[in-house]
């Protein structure tokens, strides 16, 4: 566990190099019947197909180790251009592997804000692109200091509007989080869309990212790959990257 032999970025947790949202781990979260239905149920199909971003994980940084394993987020924020997309389009989602507690900490959200009128607000107070949907807000945005942790157990799915403004927070950490040695925190990130909505270049690539072990964002209709790199891991070696051999079901959740 030392920072030395920890891939991905540190501190923000997210294991998206080395294969990491292409593990047999992944896709069998990913490939779970009852994930399935759920989206199938919000989207009225069951021809999907399934995001490929990975898993966020935090050590016990309060557990007195010499090294800096203190995780940090970004601020709060929002994975769907206001501009570009308005209205629904799709669900995010989480499926914590360890008790999300206040003393953890994980994932908040800031109610009732996937509105119309929250979208027009972002967009009347933020820069956007067409082809970036990331918007992280201000420190001194008015809804900064408005999020609600959600507690969750090991198992959970837990969703939210891809329009609602969310974030990471860290808790105050304890020994009473665990008597035994594991990750503060482990959830992976999860979101399927219809299939009609990709392009069959889209497909192509995202054949291509599960060959080569690229992890995405949570846009499963889009290919865009994580920006996020090691930040350490300098005595990670001899690694090499095998793609996972997926089940039919998990096959058709790929494209």
């Amino acid at each position: 566990w030392v920072n030395e032999r920890w891939p991905g970025n540190l501190h923000l947790g997210f294991m998206s190099t080395l294969g990491g949202g292409q593990t047999e781990a992944a896709w069998f979260l990913r490939g779970l019947p009852q994930v399935k239905k759920i989206f199938s149920t919000i989207h009225k199909t069951d021809d999907l197909l399934t995001s490929m971003d990975t898993f966020i994980t935090w050590r016990p940084w309060w557990a007195g180790i010499q090294e800096d394993w203190q995780p940090s987020v970004e601020r709060l924020h929002v994975d769907q251009n206001p501009q570009a997309k308005r209205g629904f389009h799709c669900v995010q989602g989480m499926i914590p592997l360890v008790p999300v507690t206040e003393e953890s900490g994980g994932l908040q959200v800031v109610p009732d804000t996937n509105t119309d009128e929250v979208q027009q607000y972002l967009v009347d107070n933020y820069r956007f692109t067409p082809h970036s949907d990331w918007c992280e807000l201000k420190s001194s945005d008015k809804y900064m200091g408005k999020g609600k942790l959600l507690l969750a157990s090991p198992g959970d799915l837990i969703l939210w509007d891809s329009r609602t403004i969310h974030g990471g927070l860290v808790g105050p950490g304890g020994s009473s989080i665990s008597d035994k040695p594991q990750l503060t925190r482990l959830s992976l990130t999860v979101c399927m869309v219809p299939k009609s909505r990709a392009t069959p270049k889209v497909l192509e690539r995202r054949r291509e990212a599960h060959k080569l072990g690229w992890t995405l964002t949570h846009w499963p209709d889009q290919f865009v790959k994580q920006p996020f790199v090691d930040t350490n891991g300098q005595l990670i070696t001899g690694r090499k990257y095998t793609p996972v051999q997926l089940t039919p079901d998990q096959q058709s959740l790929l494209g």
